[in-house]
This record gives C-alpha cells, sequence and structure tokens, in this order.
C-alpha cells in the first residue's frame, strides 16, 4: 500500500517484495516536504521489517528450544521406561541367582548335618561291635573258668529239673556205687571187715529190689548209709 504523501494511485502492480503488499512506492520528483516524508516512511517500514524479523527468529529460537525441551523430556521418559524394564530382568535375574545361591547353601548345610548324623549312627554300631568283639577275644581266657563253673551249675539244675523223674534211680545206683568206691578207696585198710560185710548186705538188698521192681528215691546219706528207703 503506497503512503498517504505519495500521490501514486493504490491500483498500480504488485511488487513482489514481501515488505509491502503492493510494494514501494514509484520513483518520481516529487517535492522536498514529500521526498521528507517518503525517506521518513522508508525507515519506519525497514525498522518494522527488521524487528519483525528479529521477532521471527526470537519466536523459532523459542519454538525449537521448547521443542527440544519437550522432545527431551519424552525422551528421558522413554529411555528410563526401557531401563526400568532392563533393570527389572536384570535384578530378578540376581535376586535369582542370590535366592538358588543361598538355596543351595542351605541344602548343603541341611545335607552335611544329616550325614553327620547317620555317619555318626553308623561309627557308633560299628565300633559297638568291634568293642564287643575285642572284649570277648580278650575276656575269653580269664573268664572260661568262671563261665565253665556257671554254666555246669545252669546245666546241672536244668538236667536235674528234666531228668529227676526217670533218672532217678540210675542215678541212686551210680552215686552208691562211686560213694562206695570212694569210701572203698579211703576206709580199705580199717574198715575192710566192716566194708565187705556191708557191701554183701547192699547186693543182696539191690538184688532182691531189681526182682521186686522197687522204685529207688534220690536221696543219699552222708554216712555211707544204704539207698534204700527202708532202713537195713
Amino acid at each position: 500500500m503506497s503512503p498517504p504523501h505519495c500521490s501514486a494511485p493504490n491500483d498500480a502492480t504488485p511488487h513482489p517484495s514481501p515488505r509491502s503488499p503492493t510494494g514501494p512506492p514509484r520513483k518520481r520528483q516529487a517535492p522536498a516536504h514529500d521526498r521528507a516524508q517518503h525517506t521518513a516512511w522508508h525507515r519506519r517500514h525497514r525498522k518494522a521489517h527488521h524487528r519483525a524479523h528479529h521477532r521471527a527468529h526470537h519466536k523459532a529460537r523459542l519454538r525449537a528450544h521448547h521443542k527440544a525441551r519437550h522432545t527431551a523430556h519424552h525422551k528421558a521418559h522413554h529411555k528410563a521406561h526401557h531401563k526400568a524394564r532392563h533393570t527389572a530382568r536384570h535384578t530378578a535375574r540376581h535376586t535369582a541367582r542370590l535366592r538358588a545361591h543361598h538355596k543351595a547353601r542351605h541344602t548343603a548345610h541341611h545335607k552335611a548335618d544329616h550325614k553327620a548324623r547317620l555317619r555318626a549312627r553308623h561309627t557308633a554300631h560299628h565300633k559297638a561291635r568291634l568293642r564287643a568283639r575285642h572284649t570277648a577275644h580278650h575276656k575269653a581266657r580269664h573268664t572260661a573258668r568262671h563261665t565253665a563253673h556257671h554254666k555246669a551249675r545252669l546245666r546241672a539244675r536244668h538236667t536235674a529239673h528234666h531228668k529227676a523223674r526217670h533218672t532217678a534211680r540210675h542215678t541212686a545206683h551210680h552215686k552208691a556205687r562211686l560213694r562206695a568206691r570212694h569210701t572203698a578207696h579211703h576206709k580199705a585198710r580199717h574198715t575192710a571187715r566192716h566194708t565187705a560185710h556191708h557191701k554183701a548186705r547192699l547186693r543182696a538188698r539191690l538184688r532182691v529190689r531189681r526182682k521186686a521192681r522197687w522204685r529207688v528215691s534220690g536221696a543219699v546219706t552222708r554216712r555211707g548209709g544204704c539207698s534204700i528207703r527202708r532202713r537195713c
């Protein structure tokens, strides 16, 4: 658009310059005051254009700054999200490894304790068997006499209990013979006559008793008397 002081028509051909929609006023000879106003108008428009250009540049810088800040914020958020997922996976793997390690240590401790208890039990059993074998080996000699005596007493008691009924007659006869032999050995000199007479009578009575099937009861007197129930 032409300045207000210019006499050029407003329907002039537009100029392609972006400074004014209609371009600068046409150059023509004008009065001095018109030239001064024309120059002032150009100065104003030049300063306005410079200010607009500066403002546009400043706004572009601001917009780029804000856009960069906005993009940086979004990028940081995006990176933080992915980093959090990565860290979570890493932490999960680390925690799983730690848990497996502690579980293995705990299990190893329990297994060691169990094996120690089993080994102690086995050792105690084995040592007891060895000790018993050792004791039996070393005490066999000096306890044989005691054992033999004890076993003889037990065997005699057992035999007496079980065989008393059906061996009483045989036992009485055998003990009488043993006692007679003993007495004959020790008293042969000074009791020969008495012994001969007594043994003759005993033999006679034994023969009679065998024929009569008399029962014999076991006890024999210590004085060398007869073993028959009835007195001689």
